[in-house]
């Protein structure tokens, strides 16, 4: 970075924590104007900004300084300005950022691309991100979105008046934008803007279903859409102040910036970026409360109460996991020795005693790579082999073409004492990375009864559309099979058309399952019989063979045949398209989110299940809450399948475990227990109490 000091002296790696206090103090409390770029990278992507529009991202004299802010994956040297020596520290935990007025620039780790940040969804909503997978919440920022310091509305908290989704269809002739918000909520109308033609409702953000105007559209298309992001409002009139003077001006929340129209203003003013990086600033440095952090009660997840256990059942807490040890993201058994595993999707593998109810820390299967790294997939061989998939993912705005990987690795026992404790990368995948939001990864693993290995490779868009001119490649949305020995073996492409196969699982035949994630569209996660050669459907059919209904959907291609998912019969997880044998739902309830997968075929043990659960399927649901406040999954529930004919199943579900804490896998014991793992999010958005995962155990009354 520009001005650091690049002298013979060896480099510290320090953590956050452990610089004296004058440093600290300077990192946190940065000048007013700033006078240098905190980083080449930042100095080239203003410039770029800049030829592209006037005040694109702001003048640096009225920038703040470079700063250090904590991020959970950051590391970072000291911030020095041009011809200053300094210190050849790397911090750990904090990343480079520097606030200008129009954004804020970031910089995880020196060799990272500069990302820009969601600072409106930040704004309105109060969660801040402070790591890949962690958020800190405050309260939404009550700081005016537009004109004066002093105007009182609308401020970024008011934004959630205009943030419901709007499902409407772009209407086919003129549609202006007549909202008018009003500091009491109220919605009026502003006829002003009925024969203005630049307020004409022309295009629709599929992803975040808002609709844009076309004066926002247009200026979004020359800005990049990198830079503004996807609209997270619909847009709106009100009266604001500017320079003293009231103003009508239209308004919309997009995820990187607020775009404002002021008809009065002379052409090229006419649409302005909104001060967000100066907006930022002053709710997370300078305000006191209520714009400081929620009052949320923080307790030991011991102390979080457990749901009800099903009728005929016991339920009990194993043991918890602190914040350091990273979500609970995978349970598995060793098969020699019956010891339950749990990986963490921050790659930190853990042996548990179940009877003591304590866990030890095997070894980390991070790499000393910089790239952010994230854990889903990961299963035991019979012989005691651990294989999991460590997915490295380059930091890139949208639509930006960045590379990212998927590397198999097999982790074996060296010294025979029962755990592993030798990493060696196996195989490797690599895939564009595609819209942020949608970059599923690889996020199954399992060792196949043949000794394979059998990959789930998840999407990277929402519903195949060309994000960046890619849409989906060969890569991804598919589940592929390598050889569990041969180093850098082929991908061998198994099943086609799966969206996010999360969950899978072999029955005790040898047939394999898998539970798909359906699109942000209100279409139906799916139970799929996979079958060697057969497309599911993803990204041109969902559910009973639905054609893909949005507006950018992909093409089919000619003579592609498509394999149905599973028909629930009911009676629980249905999807609004019915639940009998006459009219079965295809096949869980949307956006309740498939987690683990595992199938009962225990037969012996002190926890044996009744006869009649005998290889049935059981399904975590991590769930979600809907803007409306509905709550879907946070469940377990069992699955009973029908052949009724070679290869054509149905399903009955029900939901046998309610009221959990964002579960994320299932397993047997070989005791004949029930092993769920939670990820201990909050279930309800009124729930506050904090924990950081559990493991919990299921046996019989």
């Amino acid at each position: 970075m520009g001005g650091r000091g690049r002298g013979g002296r060896r480099t510290v790696i320090v953590s956050a924590g452990a610089l004296l206090l004058p440093l600290m103090l300077a990192l946190v409390s940065p000048a007013a104007a700033s006078t240098f770029f905190a980083s080449p990278k930042f100095e080239a992507q203003w410039q770029q900004g800049e030829a592209i529009l006037p005040n694109f991202w702001g003048p640096l004299a009225t920038a703040r300084d470079g700063q250090l802010e904590a991020y959970a994956e950051g590391s970072s040297g000291l911030i020095c300005a041009p011809g200053q020596v300094c210190a050849a520290v790397i911090m750990t935990g904090k990343r480079t950022v520097q606030y200008f007025d129009k954004a804020r620039m970031e910089q995880t780790t020196p060799a990272a691309s500069v990302t820009n940040g969601l600072l409106t969804v930040e704004l309105l909503s109060g969660r801040v991100q402070i790591g890949d997978t962690q958020f800190e919440q405050h309260q939404p920022a009550r700081v005016p979105v537009a004109g004066d310091p002093d105007n009182t509305f609308p401020t970024y908290a008011d934004l959630t008046l205009v943030q419901q989704p709007n499902t409407t269809p772009i209407a086919g002739g003129f549609d202006p934008v007549l909202t008018l918000l009003r500091p009491d909520g109220a919605a009026a109308r502003y006829e002003a803007a009925r024969n203005d033609p630049r307020t004409d409702l022309t295009f629709y953000d599929s992803v975040t279903k808002h609709k844009v105007p076309r004066i926002f559209r247009d200026f979004r298309d020359n800005a990049g859409v990198p830079a503004v992001g996807l609209a997270v409002t619909e847009p709106f009139w009100a009266e604001v102040k500017v320079a003293g003077v009231v103003r009508t001006v239209m308004v919309q929340g997009f995820e990187r910036r607020v775009l404002t129209y002021t008809p009065t203003n002379p052409d090229p003013f006419k649409v302005e970026f909104g001060n967000i990086g100066q907006h930022y600033y002053q709710w997370h440095y300078l305000s006191g409360s209520p714009t400081g952090p929620m009052t949320t009660p923080t307790v030991t997840p011991s102390a979080i109460p457990l749901p009800p256990a099903p009728t005929g059942f016991a339920l009990h807490g194993v043991l918890d996991f602190a914040k350091e040890d990273g979500p609970p993201i995978r349970a598995l058994f060793q098969p020699q020795t019956g010891t339950l595993h749990v990986l963490t999707n921050t790659g930190n593998l853990f042996q548990i005693d179940r009877a003591a109810g304590t866990k030890r820390l095997l070894l980390s299967l991070r790499s000393g790579d910089p790239t952010p790294q994230v854990f889903y997939g990961a299963d035991f061989a019979p012989d005691g082999t651990f294989f999991a998939v460590r997915c490295l993912q380059p930091p890139a705005q949208p639509g930006e073409s960045t590379t990212h990987t998927g590397e198999v690795l097999r982790v074996t026992d060296t010294n025979n004492d029962g755990a592993v404790d030798a990493v060696a990368v196996l195989n490797r995948i690599q895939y564009p990375g595609g819209n942020l939001r949608f970059n599923h990864e690889i996020t199954a693993l399992k060792v196949g009864p043949n000794g394979m290995l059998y990959i789930g490779a998840g999407s990277h868009t929402d519903h195949g559309e060309q994000d960046g001119g890619k849409g989906e490649v060969p890569e991804t949305s598919a589940i592929f099979r390598i050889s569990a020995t041969a180093t850098n073996g082929p991908f061998d492409l198994f099943a086609d058309g799966l969206r996010n196969p999360f969950a899978s699982a072999f029955r005790a035949d040898g047939k394999l399952f898998t539970a798909d994630h359906g699109p942000q569209n209100d279409l139906p996660e799916e139970l799929n019989y996979v079958q060697q050669g057969k497309h599911y459907g993803f990204p041109y059919r969902f559910g009973n063979n639905v054609r893909n209904p949005e507006p950018d959907a992909p093409a089919e291609p000619a003579g592609l045949t498509f394999t149905a998912p599973i028909p629930n019969i009911g009676p629980d997880s249905l999807n609004a398209d019915g639940g009998d044998t006459q009219n079965p739902s295809y096949t869980f309830q949307p956006h309740s989110a498939p987690g683990g997968l595992a199938f009962y075929n225990a037969t012996t043990g002190a926890h044996l299940f009744p006869a009649d659960y005998r290889g049935d399927g059981f399904l975590a649901m991590y769930g979600n809450v809907e803007r409306s406040g509905e709550v879907r999954g946070f469940s377990v529930l069992r699955l009973t399948l029908r052949e009724k004919s070679p290869g054509a199943f149905e399903v009955s579900v029900h939901t046998f475990l309610t009221g959990l804490r964002r579960p994320t896998d299932v397993a047997i014991a070989p005791d004949g227990a029930l092993v769920v793992l939670e990820s201990s999010a909050a279930a309800t958005p009124t729930d506050q109490t904090v924990g950081y995962g559990r493991v919990l155990e299921v046996t019989p009354a």
